[in-house]
């Protein structure tokens, strides 16, 4: 088993960028880490997070002076998983400014 810590940003990066399709182990993990990535009320709350803007502009703040780092145990299937998806980033070119950190830290597990 892994640890996977990341920021706040991060969250929010992975949370948009997990796959909504591939095999079923795969959807199981996304399923599953897409749950445990969201927001509870009370996190919003605490990082006054808020959406601004509409559709595919939109755009999520929170004040920086409140976030935290948040950290994951991975089993060997997630670990993989997440390992794999952060290939096919680097190998398709996918690999942007706003998910570098994200995608290293998930080629490093």
């Amino acid at each position: 088993m892994k640890t996977l810590k990341i920021t706040l940003k991060e969250r929010i990066i992975f949370l948009q960028s997990l796959p909504t399709q591939g095999s079923i182990a795969q959807i199981e993990v996304f399923e599953k880490f897409g749950a445990l990535l969201d927001f509870s009320e009370e996190e919003k709350t605490l990082f006054e997070l808020r959406i601004e803007g509409e559709g595919n502009r939109q755009m999520i703040f929170w004040n920086k002076e409140k976030e935290s780092d948040t950290e994951f145990v991975l089993d060997k299937k997630e670990e993989t998983v997440f390992k794999n998806l952060a290939n096919a980033f680097d190998q398709n070119g996918a690999v942007t400014i706003e998910n570098k950190s994200l995608i290293l830290k998930l080629l490093n597990l």
